[in-house]
């Protein structure tokens, strides 16, 4: 994940540098707790999604997304979208802490339903936001479906 697009592009590139290795940090150290108390979605949270959509009426800003309360199923697309959005709290914490008034604003919008977030979704809003970045490809894993088309 490339998280410098969102990066004000006039800051000095020490700073965005270190503005990505404390989203690298941040979204490490939360994915890696553990929340017993949010049980994972069953198949009726994931009707409601379908029908409910990923849009809502009232707005969330970016400062105050968490995690869901106990005992709220969640799925696991919701748990690392409210991460991802955590980093960027903790980015914006540390602009803060800087002395600058530049923050980023809410990388989906402030009317995103998280709680209705599916892995389709949320793929779609990271290649919106130009986060995603590709991965090299394995030489053995090409080399083993190179030999599979072949057959």
């Amino acid at each position: 994940m490339d998280i410098k697009p969102l990066i004000p592009p006039h800051l000095p590139e020490t700073l965005k540098q270190t503005l990505s290795e404390v989203f690298d940090a941040e979204f490490k150290r939360v994915a890696l707790e553990e929340h017993p108390e949010l049980p994972l979605a069953d198949n009726k949270e994931y009707l409601s999604m379908l029908m409910f959509g990923h849009k809502m009426f009232k707005s969330q800003r970016l400062e105050d997304v968490k995690f869901p309360s106990p005992n709220t199923p969640t799925s696991c697309s919701t748990y690392v979208a409210i991460t991802f959005l955590k980093a960027i709290q903790k980015m914006n914490q540390h602009l803060e802490e800087q002395g600058l008034e530049e923050r980023i604003s809410h990388p989906f919008g402030e009317h995103e339903n998280l709680m209705n977030m599916d892995i389709l979704r949320l793929l779609y809003l990271w290649k919106e936001i130009k986060v995603l970045k590709p991965s090299p490809i394995n030489k053995t894993l090409e080399k083993v479906f190179s030999s599979m088309s072949s057959l």
